[in-house]
């Protein structure tokens, strides 16, 4: 997903907007996570519903890296650092993140995740008042474990995108890229060397060797481009 400005382009009143959005997604989460196990517990907790839980799980970690990489796509070859608005609080950290890979490895939590809360907040207020808190339905029990896991997957991803450039991440860290739960830094280099892959998901990057398979991103791109949407300049 995307980073936020470098340090010198952020303002204190968007760092303070970012921590109260972040304190607003982990308290949204939370309830969604306790709503989880309250469906799940509803339907009586069979091997069928536990079954279901995975399901929804694997869905939503699927749709997170699509989601990643169809954001990370279009902050990359559409637009400007001088785009009004976005130029500046999203498109500048893409391009800024070309120049100097690593220059992420030093931001803070906060700086790396807390724009994507803001943008996941109304997924988290809109599922509290669409999926019913009472309940029996394997549906819903399907529909709130899919945004639980869905939300936390986006929210980390910055994170996870960091992780993948640092020389020496923790060892749990190290655990889950080598058996590909996460972004693994050798999949990664691919996007940054550019050659033969365009590897833009950087959630789990499970989908990238189906994507680039199909040319979905070069093919989206040529259809924008004819829509009229700017291409990146810069």
């Amino acid at each position: 997903m995307s980073h936020l400005p470098s340090r010198s382009a952020r303002q204190g009143w968007f760092a303070g907007v970012e921590g109260v959005a972040t304190l607003s997604f982990a308290l949204l989460e939370s309830a969604q996570a306790f709503q989880v196990g309250r469906s799940f517990r509803l339907n009586h907790a069979t091997i069928l519903d536990a079954g279901l839980l995975w399901v929804a799980a694997g869905v939503a970690l699927l749709a997170a890296d699509l989601v990643s990489g169809i954001t990370h796509w279009l902050c990359d070859r559409f637009f400007s650092e001088t785009t009004p608005v976005l130029g500046r609080l999203v498109i500048r950290a893409f391009r800024e993140h070309h120049r100097e890979p690593r220059a992420m490895t030093q931001h803070g939590f906060l700086e790396l995740n807390g724009n994507t809360a803001l943008a996941l907040l109304p997924l988290l207020v809109l599922t509290k008042l669409v999926l019913p808190a009472e309940n029996t339905g394997r549906l819903f029990l399907f529909g709130h474990t899919f945004v639980f896991v869905f939300s936390l997957a986006v929210f980390l991803t910055n994170s996870v995108h960091r992780w993948s450039h640092l020389e020496a991440p923790p060892r749990g860290v190290r655990w889950l890229q080598a058996r590909g739960w996460i972004l693994c830094p050798s999949e990664h280099a691919l996007h940054h060397a550019g050659e033969h892959t365009n590897a833009y998901c950087i959630t789990t990057g499970w989908l990238n060797p189906l994507l680039d398979r199909l040319g979905l991103f070069r093919g989206l791109e040529r259809v924008l481009s004819v829509l009229g949407l700017p291409l990146a300049t810069g």
